[in-house]
């Protein structure tokens, strides 16, 4: 009798799992042309029909998301959300911009969403979404060009300070960290230090995050051309490399993918079928490199990571070679169901 009940326990057990549904462990659930077309920006013909690099975020404190972009023309937009899903016709915020990813931070603390330039130059926000040119030149001062940049409280005081990654890989063409000096409203910068890239290409995006668990914001850069750079920060905003990855990360990204509480990397690269691959962090901040898993083989020219339908795990959007809508993917990473 005992064995009976044993064996009907089970074979219900089995019964409810199979009902349930629930994914195999490390299934990836693919999803194409999810998403609904939405309000356009910008122009059908001309500069603005053609809009790169959009920073996302909240510019004036309406609790809708803005965008700024630059256009095919150098000009730096801002495009405001009017909360109906719409947006207005955009304001010029500046003309010569650069093509490259922006970076948004309250730089000046009070309490709105400034933002730095690929020029080398930030732009402080009087809370409407409204933007003036901080001094009267870049704050980057380094030889070779900045590729692209990050706002952090880097040293720990409390006000967010500016990573400018160069483009560069000679000798002296030195990344710089520039610490906030200032007080709320009236920030100030002062160069805190920096490093070549000789030993690694800098071809790419920077993501900034405590990859070691000792309560600072550390440095990942990636590489289109191979090898993207670790660095840890000591606490002061003085930052040292730890670690070469040795794969093509054109777009870096740092995310805890396996919910054990520290970050993990992303490399998203479009050459030689390199895709979206994941390296994990072994917990002290160093990561598996070459990354092993390949969330999967797209011809990439971007990703991000967010948890696109709310059920508490990250998942990736692919932005594919063509950038048709036909060409991206949503991958969900669905957690295993582990029954003890």
């Amino acid at each position: 009798m005992a064995k009976f009940t044993k064996l009907l326990i089970a074979f219900l057990f089995i019964w409810l799992l199979a009902s349930m549904d629930i994914p195999s462990f490390g299934q990836l659930n693919a999803q194409t042309n999810s998403f609904t077309a939405g309000a356009c920006i910008g122009a059908s013909s001309g500069s603005l029909s053609r809009l790169y690099y959009p920073l996302v975020e909240d510019f004036n404190g309406d609790n809708y998301d803005d965008i700024i972009v630059i256009d095919e023309g150098s000009v730096v937009w801002i495009y405001k959300n009017d909360g109906m899903g719409g947006f207005d016709a955009g304001t010029q915020i500046f003309t010569g911009g650069v093509y490259g990813s922006m970076s948004a931070g309250d730089l000046d603390g009070d309490g709105d969403l400034d933002f730095v330039h690929r020029n080398g130059k930030a732009y402080l926000n009087d809370g409407t979404g409204v933007f003036t040119q901080y001094g009267s030149g870049p704050i980057f001062t380094g030889t070779g060009n900045v590729v692209s940049t990050a706002i952090a409280d880097f040293n720990g005081d409390g006000k967010q300070d500016i990573f400018f990654l160069n483009s560069s890989s000679n000798a002296g063409d030195d990344n710089q960290v520039w610490v906030n000096t200032g007080t709320m409203g009236n920030p100030s910068f002062a160069l805190q230090n920096g490093w070549d890239n000789q030993a690694i290409g800098p071809r790419g995006t920077v993501s900034v995050g405590d990859i070691d668990g000792d309560n600072d914001i550390d440095i990942i850069n990636g590489n289109s051309s191979w090898n993207g750079g670790v660095y840890k920060n000591d606490g002061n905003g003085n930052f040292s490399q730890s670690q070469t990855i040795s794969v093509y990360s054109g777009t870096a990204i740092l995310k805890d993918w396996d919910g054990d509480n520290d970050l993990d990397f992303f490399a998203c690269d479009r050459y030689n079928n390199s895709g979206v691959r994941l390296g994990k962090n072994d917990g002290t901040g160093t990561f598996e490199t070459p990354p092993s898993i390949l969330i999967f083989p797209l011809l990439a020219f971007g990703s991000e990571i967010a948890d696109l339908n709310n059920d508490g795990t990250p998942d990736v959007l692919d932005f594919g070679r063509t950038g048709k809508p036909s060409a991206s993917r949503i991958r969900q990473r669905v957690r295993p169901y582990c029954p003890i």
